[in-house]
């Protein structure tokens, strides 16, 4: 009796095991793609919002003539008296849309010149439009996402920067370039519900295969992890070793965001139940040892 005690129970501690480990897998593989999909859409938002955005801008006169550098109006005075009025309405704008966005740069590929609005210090932000703006093509992507990220960057709080181009007059040529930006540390809130069941890493890439966001914030791939594992056009949760790659592409903007981890990053929310159910296994085997001693002493006595 008490080897059959013995053995039923270690077989449904094993069949539960199974089930939990399983369980879990695939609850980590089912939070993975919901963490995915929610950064997605947050992108999706950014993008189209900066669109509306930048449409706006276009479709106001006042701001046109001043901001899109035509006519030379950045050196009149009407410029210059128009100037708060320009930037209240370009305020409106903008955080009548989304108020996530920090505000905006604007370079004229001719004389280089950069118009900027935004709060606060931008020095890292001009500094690094003022590089994209050397580069005509810049701006040239449509939706395309870049970082202002730099050694001395702190962790994830730098600017990302939907680029997009300005034409002249008669739309027939490309004059300069616009950059609408925010913070990345948006991204991280963005999930921010989700975050106790992210496993691994969760990382954005831009259409170039640039690094836009490391939820570790480190912006280095782990040791042993291949940075082509990540992307793979056949399969979209391509598996690397013991990497588990879970990728998303956006077709419209280009960016790829992946969530990447091993199967010992789930173990910490197995363990735990494992050790409980192992407990409730020995203290079951404890009661039928006893039960089994007791009933063995009585059948003797008689």
């Amino acid at each position: 009796y008490l080897s059959i005690t013995m053995l039923t129970g270690l077989i449904l501690f094993l069949v539960f095991s199974a089930n939990l480990i399983s369980g879990r897998y695939e609850q980590a593989e089912v939070m993975s793609d919901q963490i995915l999909a929610t950064v997605d859409a947050f992108l999706k938002n950014k993008t189209e919002n900066a669109v509306s955005i930048y449409q706006r801008l276009y479709g106001e006169q006042k701001i046109r003539e001043a901001l899109f550098l035509e006519g030379g109006q950045e050196e009149s005075g009407r410029y210059a008296f128009q100037q708060q009025e320009i930037r209240q309405s370009v305020a409106n704008i903008i955080y009548g849309i989304d108020r996530d966005f920090n505000g905006l740069f604007l370079g004229k590929y001719e004389t280089g010149k950069v118009w900027q609005f935004g709060n606060g210090d931008m020095t890292v932000e001009t500094a690094y439009f003022s590089e994209l703006l050397k580069d005509k093509g810049a701006g040239r992507q449509k939706s395309a996402l870049v970082s202002s990220r730099n050694e001395k960057s702190p962790g994830n709080a730098f600017s990302l920067f939907w680029l997009g181009t300005v034409k002249d007059e008669s739309y027939s040529r490309d004059i300069g370039c616009i950059g609408l930006y925010f913070n990345a540390i948006n991204i991280k809130q963005c999930y921010k519900e989700y975050e106790e069941y992210l496993k691994g890493n969760l990382y954005v890439f831009n259409r170039d295969g640039g690094l836009l966001f490391d939820s570790s914030a480190s912006y280095e791939l782990p040791e042993g992890l291949e940075y082509e594992a990540l992307f793979s056009p056949e399969n979209g949760a391509p598996l690397s070793g013991k990497w588990v790659c879970n990728a998303l592409r956006s077709r419209e903007s280009g960016y790829v965001i992946v969530n990447v981890y091993t199967l010992g990053d789930v173990w910490p929310d197995i363990s735990g139940t494992l050790l409980f159910m192992l407990l409730i296994f020995a203290v079951a085997l404890v009661v039928a040892v006893g039960l089994n001693y007791v009933s063995s002493r009585l059948f003797v006595r008689r």
